[in-house]
């Protein structure tokens, strides 16, 4: 049912692409994504065919024209179309059906005052956790769970324990709800190098809001330096056993002249819970530091998940990535990891993960 969706969606799609009638001109674009991922959990090994989750495949179709003297308005309309996502597949479900998800559906307006969207898409937060200019993004980006996040740790024990790999190394992405929902946005314009964001709405139910700030220059000597800030809080309804939950995020990447780049990405996130149960305040870490050269890129990263789940809990991802980038609407790679985590009282073994993958742009 969801091929047929998707395919109507296709259909539809090309329809107003190429009728004459419509006031404004529609351009159809998208990607696939898909990748071979090989995990090993200390116990057993396993094959997985995945749709790459640091992105998604998808589809969409973007439309604007100018509405007024100095005033464009504009449509975003973008649906994933997921088959056995990378950060989902498991050792207890190698399959995971396909599912087609919105992701976009805006109407926006632009003009020197910046941009305003209204509609689902993304919060002003939304991966300002994630900024890298390493080259390597889509083998390593800012989520480590996008690969592997669903398999679980097994205990030294033997058996399968019930922690997933991405319960304890979540990225904290400051947009709530995984990013995108039902909000008001506003884009500032450029301030010189200086964007400002800030989103209102709510989803399931919860109010939510956000603001980033996000930062981009060439700096003297020809290298380059992108910084982002970003800030959530997510009040759920009234009666809800969560209180409030704050994330505040930031992410910096230097690029120099001659390819060496370092990224370092750092988040909190409080999340306080009902009188008399435990309040949780986890914390992300990453470094990494690569090389860019032409169309290949190499990195190495670390990454650390603090009291995510559990007090005490410290989960831990070390990797080595290669990119290749012979076009523009052409990636393909090849990235190693291992996954380990440490909890009071339980042992858990490591887990490797390799993967090669590609990703076309249409």
């Amino acid at each position: 049912m969801n091929k047929k969706l998707l395919t109507a969606v296709v259909g539809a799609t090309l329809a107003v692409a190429g009728s004459a009638a419509n006031a404004f001109e529609a351009k159809l674009s998208g990607h696939l994504h898909r990748g071979v991922m090989v995990a090993d959990d200390g116990g057993n090994s396993e094959i997985y065919h995945v749709d790459g989750t640091t992105s998604g495949s998808r589809i969409r179709f973007l439309a604007s024209e100018e509405i007024m003297p100095g005033i464009t308005a504009g449509v975003n309309w973008e649906n994933g179309f997921n088959s056995n996502p990378g950060g989902t597949v498991s050792q207890t479900a190698r399959t995971v059906a396909a599912s087609l998800s919105e992701r976009h559906q805006e109407i926006y307006f632009r003009g020197s005052f910046g941009r305003i969207g209204f509609g689902q898409g993304e919060g002003a937060a939304y991966d300002t956790i994630s900024v890298d200019l390493s080259g390597t993004g889509l083998a390593a980006g800012g989520a480590p769970a996008d690969w592997g996040g669903g398999l679980f740790f097994r205990t030294t024990a033997g058996p399968l324990s019930a922690v997933t790999f991405g319960t304890v190394m979540n990225n904290y992405n400051a947009s709530a709800s995984g990013g995108r929902y039902d909000r008001v946005r506003y884009d500032s314009p450029a301030l010189g190098p200086v964007t400002l964001h800030a989103s209102t709405g709510y989803t399931a139910e919860n109010d939510a809001n956000e603001f980033a700030v996000r930062f981009s220059t060439d700096l003297p000597g020809g290298s380059k330096l992108a910084a982002q800030l970003g800030f959530s809080k997510v009040t759920p309804v009234s009666g809800s056993a969560t209180r409030d939950e704050e994330t505040v995020d930031a992410s910096i990447s230097w690029l120099a002249p001659f390819g060496l780049n370092v990224t370092v990405a750092h988040a909190t996130r409080e999340n306080e819970t009902a009188a008399g149960a435990a309040n949780l305040d986890g914390k992300f870490t990453r470094l990494k530091l690569g090389y860019l050269s032409g169309q290949h890129a190499v990195s190495v990263h670390y990454a650390t998940g603090e009291d995510q789940v559990l007090t005490g809990d410290e989960s831990k991802e070390i990797g080595v990535e290669y990119a290749f980038k012979p076009k523009p609407w052409a990636d393909l790679y090849a990235a190693y990891k291992t996954l380990s985590l440490d909890r009071t009282g339980v042992s858990y073994e490591d887990m490797q993960v390799l993967l090669v993958g590609s990703r076309l742009v249409f």
